[in-house]
Parts: C-alpha cells; structure tokens; sequence
C-alpha cells in the first residue's frame, strides 16, 4: 500500500515527500515495535514504526492520533482536520483502515501498554534519526 496524504493548509505534498524520505533513512530494528523486532527487514522498514513516526508528525504538526485497531495501526490527524500516514506503506495487501479511538502523543506513548513496550525509548531514537536523515537530505 501507498502512504497516505491528503490536501492539508499545513502540509504540503512537496514537504510530506521530503519528511517521508527521512522516514525511510531513519527507521531501523532498533525503532520499530517490540512484538515485531524479529519481522522487520529493510526491504520493509516501515514495518511497526507507525505510533512512533504518528508521534513525531504530532510533533511538528499538532492533532491527534488515529488508532485503527483492527488493524493495529497509528496515523495522523492534522490541526487542519487533515489526515496523513507516513507508515501504511508497511502493509503490503489492501486494507480497510477505520478509526477506532483518537489518542494523544501522551496517551499512546505512556499508557501502561506503551511503558510495557518501550514505546518512548524507541521514539526518542527515532527524533534523533528522523532529524539526522532530515537535515542530510538534499534541498
């Protein structure tokens, strides 16, 4: 599946492309979800990095955070009411993704799940990549 990007006033596709480039150089085994560690591969290295890149795009754009838990997936609701994933490129066969429950950055990254996890451990690695991928890439 594609990542996704709808018309935002705060998120220009040009930008979404740059920041989904960093994604791809920053995500690694050590940032993508505990249950899956074994799973990833960098032929898929989206793969259980949503909630901790949905938490850096809350960073830099506000919102909120649309969980999907059938799929168990995290995304982004923009301030504007725009909706962006930068993570469902994991997913390989098409899906149906609906909202479940929105969530805070807080809710999700230190809800007892998300201690149990190391949920913010690997989302502050990821900031660091993110922003380390992102100043190298070209202009």
């Amino acid at each position: 599946m594609k990542n996704v990007y709808q018309n935002s006033k705060i998120l220009s596709k040009e930008e979404f492309k740059k920041i989904e480039k960093a994604f791809k150089k920053a995500w690694s085994r050590e940032t993508t979800f505990a249950d899956v560690y074994d799973e990833w591969s960098k032929e898929n290295k989206a793969f259980g990095q949503c909630l901790v890149t949905a938490a850096i795009i809350n960073d830099l754009y506000g919102g909120r955070l649309i969980y999907d838990k059938n799929n168990k997936h995290y995304w982004n609701e923009l301030s504007d009411g725009s909706e962006q994933d930068f993570s469902r490129c994991q997913f390989k066969d098409e899906r149906i993704f609906s909202v479940t429950k929105y969530k805070t950055k807080e809710e999700a990254l230190y809800d007892d799940y998300g201690i149990r996890k190391n949920t913010a451990k690997r989302y502050r690695l990821l900031i660091q990549e993110f922003q380390e991928a992102y100043r190298n890439l070209p202009s």
